[in-house]
C-alpha cells in the first residue's frame, strides 16, 4: 500500500552511563539497551557540528583529552524518513570527565623503611594496569616486584630522604620515605624486664631474649654478651660473664645456686639486630628471688 520497509540488520548492546568518571563512594548508574541500525539507511552524524565517518550505520568519534575537568559533546544524527521523505534530526548532549593519572605508593607497615628487613610496599596508578607500572628508587634503597602491585624495598643506610619513583604512560610520581635502623630491642628473662621471680622459675630459665616491642616487621635479634652478678646474704658479690642468648657455664652455675632473697643483676647487655653494623647496649635486668 505504498509503505516503505526499513530492514534493521545491525544489533548491538549499548550502555549510556550518567557519568563516565567516578570516585570512591559514588554510585554508577547507566541505561542499558539494545541498539538497532540499518546498513542501508542513509544517515549523517555530526559531533559538535563536524561530520564523523560512518561504518555499518554507525558513526565513530574520537577526541584527545588535553585538560582536566568535565567535558561534553553534542551529537546530531540526521536521517531521511523513507515513508514521509522528511529529513529529521535527533540531538543529544553527552558528558564525560577528564582526570589526571595519580600514583599511590603505600608502605604496608608504615612510612619508614628499615635496614635489614624486607619492607613490603603496595603501588597502584589510577588508569594504568599493573604491567604498565614501573618502579625505581633514589637513595640508599632498592625495590623488587613480587607480584602485580606488590613490591619489596630493601634499605642499606639511614637517611632522611629516600625516594620510590613510579612511572606509567603519561605520568611520573615520586614519594619520599625515611630510612632507619631497627630500634633497640628489650632484653627479657622469662618474659619480664625485671622484678620478683620464684626460685624454681628462675632456675628453669634457659636464656635471655631480646624482644622488639611494638615493631611490625619480622626481625630476629640476638644477645651478644652480658655480665651477671649474684648477691646473696653473707656472701660477697659473685660475678660471671655470658655470651649469646643461652645461660651456660659460670652463669648457669650461679643461677643454680639461687635462694629466696638473692638478687641477680644482668648488666652490660649487648644485642645485635639485622642491619646493625655492631652490637648495641640495651636495658639491664634485676631479679629478686622469692
Amino acid at each position: 500500500m505504498g509503505n516503505v520497509e526499513i530492514i534493521f540488520d545491525k544489533f548491538e548492546p549499548v550502555s549510556s552511563p550518567e557519568k563516565s568518571y567516578l570516585i570512591v563512594g559514588e554510585r554508577f548508574s547507566t541505561d542499558v539497551f539494545l541498539s538497532t541500525s540499518s546498513s542501508q539507511t542513509d544517515i549523517a552524524v555530526r559531533v559538535n557540528g563536524s561530520s564523523v565517518p560512518l561504518k555499518d550505520g554507525k558513526g565513530h568519534y574520537e577526541a584527545t583529552a588535553n585538560d582536566v575537568g568535565e567535558k561534553s559533546y553534542k551529537v546530531d544524527i540526521t536521517v531521511k524518513n523513507p515513508t514521509t521523505n522528511q529529513v529529521e534530526t535527533y540531538s543529544k548532549t553527552f558528558k564525560y570527565e577528564v582526570g589526571r593519572k595519580s600514583a599511590a605508593i603505600s608502605a604496608d607497615k608504615m612510612n619508614v623503611f628499615y635496614i635489614g628487613v624486607p619492607n613490603p610496599v603496595s603501588i597502584s596508578v589510577a588508569g594504568a594496569s599493573s604491567n604498565q607500572i614501573k618502579a625505581s628508587t633514589r637513595g640508599p634503597i632498592s625495590i623488587r616486584e613480587d607480584s602485580p602491585g606488590k613490591y619489596t624495598v630493601s634499605a642499606t643506610a639511614p637517611s632522611q630522604e629516600a625516594y620510590v619513583v613510579v612511572s606509567a604512560p603519561g605520568m611520573t610520581h615520586e614519594q619520599k620515605f625515611r630510612v632507619k635502623e631497627i630500634p633497640l630491642p628489650v632484653a627479657k628473662i622469662g618474659g619480664v624486664k625485671g622484678g620478683k621471680m620464684g626460685n624454681g622459675q628462675f632456675k628453669a630459665q634457659e636464656g635471655m631474649i631480646p624482644e622488639l616491642e611494638n615493631f611490625d616487621f619480622e626481625a630476629k635479634c640476638t644477645i651478644q654478651s652480658f655480665r651477671m652478678v649474684r648477691m646473696s646474704k653473707n656472701n660477697d658479690p659473685q660475678p660471671a660473664s655470658g655470651e649469646g642468648n643461652r645461660f651456660n657455664g659460670p652463669v648457669r652455675n650461679l643461677m643454680d645456686l639461687a635462694k629466696p632473697g638473692d638478687l641477680y643483676s644482668f648488666m652490660d647487655v649487648k644485642a645485635k639486630c639485622p642491619g646493625w653494623t655492631a652490637a648495641k647496649e640495651v636495658n639491664s635486668i634485676g631479679i629478686e628471688i622469692k
